[in-house]
């Protein structure tokens, strides 16, 4: 089985992010792998009867009250994956194309403090979407079962302990993506004549097109990283739902 540790330090949050800024996962300790590692490190040596004692039990649901579900997470997993998808569009519309004696300008090109705005956007997006869908799922979980109950319980314990270590790693992450857009800015700056022509027309130049999408993978990675409980819960969801239809399920009499 593959620890929680190796699981998210191997992420393709963490090897993108690895990438993008030039720095090896495996081999900068002071960077990611380290860092992931201590605090999930400390996470893992709380004792975890004590902290569920502590914790007590998941908000259990009232008859008649719409549970979530998978379909319901799909939805919100899609409409997450449209609004990056949105992020290609380019941040500087323009009606006409600027000319200077005929000949068109370049596209104007947004400092990195508009994509930082549109980055930390898709982050608070990410949390209005999944922190309630986690609790919503939690809470169909505790109904399912006792053996559900007990999983929702360490479920809402370790996204008490980990969300605001977790969240601080996450802040970090538009700074990272800050060097590489600084990275591609300084070739650009460094090589223009070797650089691809603007099309006419165009809203923004080859390597700043190159950026938005690299922006977009990282934001599936992130989401893909932050989806992991959701993904944990539906599967519990899922053994429960089977167990349930198992137990139901008529027994054959024996043959005399």
């Amino acid at each position: 089985m593959v620890s929680q540790r190796t699981a998210i330090t191997g992420s393709t949050l963490v090897r993108l992010l690895a990438r993008l800024t030039q720095v090896d996962a495996a081999e900068s300790p002071q960077v990611f792998t380290e860092q992931l590692g201590q605090w999930i490190g400390w996470a893992e040596a709380i004792p975890l009867s004590a902290a569920l004692g502590a914790a007590g039990a998941v908000q259990p649901m009232e008859d008649g009250v719409w549970r979530a579900d998978a379909a319901h997470a799909a939805r919100v997993h899609a409409q997450l994956e449209r609004e990056i998808a949105d992020e290609a569009l380019p941040p500087v519309r323009r009606g006409r194309q600027p000319t200077l004696h005929g000949v068109p300008l370049p596209p104007p090109v947004p400092d990195f403090g508009t994509w930082r705005r549109r980055y930390q956007t898709r982050q608070q997006s990410f949390d209005n979407a999944i922190a309630p869908l986690r609790a919503q799922l939690r809470q169909v979980l505790a109904a399912a079962s006792p053996e559900g109950a007990k999983l929702a319980a360490v479920d809402q314990v370790m996204e008490r302990v980990l969300a605001l270590q977790e969240r601080q790693w996450l802040a970090g992450v538009p700074g990272l993506l800050e060097k590489h857009y600084e990275k591609l800015q300084q070739a650009e700056d460094a090589h223009p004549a070797g650089a691809p022509p603007v099309p006419a027309g165009a809203d923004e130049p080859p390597w700043v097109r190159r950026f938005v999408q690299d922006m977009q993978h990282l934001l599936r990675a992130e989401l893909e990283f932050r989806w992991r409980p959701i993904d944990g819960l539906l599967a519990a969801l899922d053994g429960s739902d089977n167990g349930a239809r198992a137990d139901a399920a008529p027994q054959e009499e024996p043959n005399p």
